[in-house]
């Protein structure tokens, strides 16, 4: 249970605490909540894939002069496979951006987080099958430990709302249970083509012991009113999830809103040469 790979998703700014502690409260308003749910693998693995489940909270403390304080939390529910593999946490993140250049070209911003995790890992071992024919006795059907991760944003916005963000993370700093240490390296731009039109690409590398993947985003949000805006794009995701020499591409496309204070998103994936898809679901809500 200790190699098991985290869970990682597709739209990766919603859950972003996951991603990135620096990245909590890295969105406008004061207050968000969010949900999301991610099935996949289910008619590869008869029925028995993978679910994985989040929801996050996020406060932004009211700014003084150039620096803001942020809290969050997120609980996780990861799920895998017949063996009812189920990773559980409860997570508290908070960030603070300090503004270091502000000037008529525009302002940048350095931000940095702390995420700190309790972990409840269990394995069903009556749905595992053994060349023995025996229950292996060294493994454990329940562990439970802390974790904890750190991370590094930096981020620059333009008078004409031209926006770069670049970012690193590392999570289970202190390898409790033994487990993989998880870096992640995400960048993001976000160009007005006109007032009403932006294009956002972005990239997202993590890599966890032998398991690695890189997702690329290009999307298109047009901005419909101050508080209405619909974003559309296309992705891809190569990975290594069980071996390096096994290599998994996924394509697909996603789209998102923003009604007043109403989030929604849904992605789509096709994994290439396998039979099989993934969703993504998310819900949220921004004071």
């Amino acid at each position: 249970m200790s190699h098991a790979q985290d869970a990682i998703f597709t739209q990766w700014r919603t859950i972003s605490q996951n991603t990135n502690p620096a990245l909590t409260g890295d969105y406008s308003g004061n207050l968000r909540i969010q949900a999301l749910h991610r099935p996949q693998w289910n008619n590869v693995l008869r029925g028995n894939g993978y679910q994985s489940s989040a929801v996050s909270f996020e406060y932004k403390f009211e700014k003084k002069s150039s620096r803001q304080i942020n809290i969050g939390s997120y609980l996780l529910d990861d799920r895998a496979g017949s063996s009812a593999l189920t990773t559980r946490s409860f997570n508290f993140s908070t960030s603070i951006t300090q503004e270091v250049e502000n000037d008529k070209n525009g302002t940048h911003t350095l931000s940095a987080g702390l995420n700190a995790g309790l972990y409840r890992r269990s394995i069903d071992l009556d749905e595992l099958r053994w060349l023995s024919g025996q229950i292996d006795p060294n493994i454990k059907e329940h562990v439970a430990f802390a974790d904890i991760s750190a991370g590094l944003s930096w981020q620059y916005q333009s008078e004409n709302n031209l926006k770069f963000q670049l970012g690193s993370a590392i999570y289970h700093i202190n390898r409790a249970n033994n487990l993989y240490i998880r870096k992640s390296v995400h960048a993001l731009a976000d160009i007005p083509v006109t007032a009403a039109l932006h294009l956002i690409p972005s990239i997202l590398f993590s890599d966890q012991g032998p398991h690695h993947q890189i997702l690329t985003t290009l999307q298109s949000k047009w901005l419909l009113k101050n508080t209405h805006s619909i974003q559309v794009g296309v992705l891809t995701k190569r990975g290594s999830f069980y071996s390096i020499d096994r290599s998994i591409h996924t394509y697909g496309i996603s789209a998102s809103t923003q009604f007043n204070s109403f989030l929604l998103g849904i992605s789509y994936e096709l994994f290439q040469d396998l039979e099989s898809n993934a969703f993504e679901f998310s819900l949220g809500y921004v004071w």
